[in-house]
């Protein structure tokens, strides 16, 4: 009878389904259905976590105006993230750049993936026991992985050290949760 938690559930789903590789298609309905839930309870915090992810369903599926752009004619990136800012809500914002930098990521685009990667860095506290946390572990250190060839020598130094952090803590996980997290060492 918890609507809240019911909506907090609806979205961390979405997000393992996500991270697992679920079909788009198949996730899309699901994003419909959670942001009715959310509309329907005023769950603000559930609609605003699953308004990011869909941009982000969007932009993969081509129904964005291009590769490079998260907004389409029903939902601009900006205008959703100032609503994300007026409801306070950290979590969404947070979230939704750690789908983000990853995209970013996958599309070749390392420095757009690392401004994303860093500005979620500064929200993680807000989500500190979520999935998001560990994915955005992982692929902040492919992406700095990705810059560092190519960084100067000091950025060298900052990104290796960055990486040995990120290891650090995916070996702690990967003690307790072999199964999820050991092949994410290197």
């Amino acid at each position: 009878g918890n609507l809240q938690f019911a909506g907090y559930i609806l979205f961390h789903s979405l997000f393992a389904k996500f991270f697992q590789g679920n079909q788009l298609e198949s996730l899309n309905e699901e994003v419909s259905q959670s942001l009715q839930f959310g509309h329907k309870t005023r769950n603000q915090l559930t609609t605003d976590v699953i308004q990011g992810y869909q941009i982000i369903l969007w932009n993969l599926q081509g129904k964005t105006v291009d590769k490079l752009s998260f907004h389409n004619d029903k939902l601009s990136e900006a205008q959703y993230l100032v609503t994300c800012e007026h409801n306070q809500s950290v979590i969404a914002i947070c979230a939704y750049q750690i789908l983000k930098s990853q995209v970013l990521y996958w599309y070749g685009e390392f420095e757009e993936a690392i401004h994303y990667s860093c500005a979620a860095e500064q929200l993680l506290s807000s989500i500190f026991v979520q999935i998001p946390v560990a994915e955005h572990n992982w692929y902040d250190s492919l992406i700095l992985l990705a810059l560092y060839p190519e960084a100067t020598e000091a950025k060298q130094k900052q990104y290796w050290e960055k990486l040995e952090v990120n290891q650090k803590q995916m070996k702690i996980w990967a003690d307790n949760c072999p199964d999820n997290f050991l092949h994410n060492i290197y």
